[in-house]
């Protein structure tokens, strides 16, 4: 409901009163920590509130690797403190050693500090731990595209997620936007594109 209010209506004190009560009426939730961590950092910008509750959070559920990264990359993204942020990332991918989405996190961030051999190893235990993840398929895509300008690659492993799930928005942006900044693509890269009006037409259940 809280999240309904403050991005649909965008009511943010009735979206932070909602985080609050949810807070206050399960003080070791954390989820609702997370949640509210989250809100106070990309709505009301208050870095040290939500640093405050990202920590409670991970005080009541140190094996939530979720939460791990979550941690990680608000201290990486907005606190700007990488030695901290690895810390976390690497205590994620302990806790959660075989997810493509914890181990993939901690390679972007790896791969925007230059870190290119180690971020390119997590990629690939990322997908070896499930061939068919279509995040960690684009995610090494747009690596293999950004950082080691293997064009020939790059495309494949953006098919291949694809191909996983045509339905997923963001796999979609990805490869359109290879096709069109890539390759010069931009026939293919519309027609990808628009795949994402299927998806959204799409009767649900």
């Amino acid at each position: 409901m809280a999240t309904f209010v403050c991005e649909e209506r965008r009511d943010l004190s009735m979206a932070e009163e909602l985080y609050l009560r949810a807070v206050e009426s399960n003080p070791f939730d954390s989820v609702a920590l997370t949640n509210y961590a989250d809100f106070l950092e990309t709505e009301k910008l208050d870095l040290e509130g939500a640093k405050q509750y990202y920590l409670r959070a991970i005080e009541g559920n140190p094996s939530d690797a979720d939460i791990l990264c979550d941690y990680a990359d608000f201290l990486s993204c907005r606190m700007k403190n990488s030695e901290e942020a690895e810390i976390f990332y690497k205590r994620a991918c302990e806790k959660r050693p075989h997810c493509p989405k914890t181990l993939c996190a901690y390679a972007s961030f790896l791969s925007s500090r230059n870190q290119t051999e180690d971020a390119e190893l997590l990629y690939l235990r990322a997908i070896e731990s499930n061939p068919h993840d279509p995040g960690a398929l684009s995610d090494y895509g747009r690596f293999l595209w950004k950082n080691i300008g293997n064009l020939e690659r790059a495309e494949s492993y953006l098919r291949r997620a694809l191909q996983s799930n045509p339905h997923d928005e963001d796999v979609i942006d990805d490869l359109a936007e290879f096709l069109r900044k890539g390759k010069g693509n931009d026939g293919e890269a519309s027609e990808i594109l628009a795949l994402k009006d299927s998806v959204s037409e799409e009767p649900s259940n």
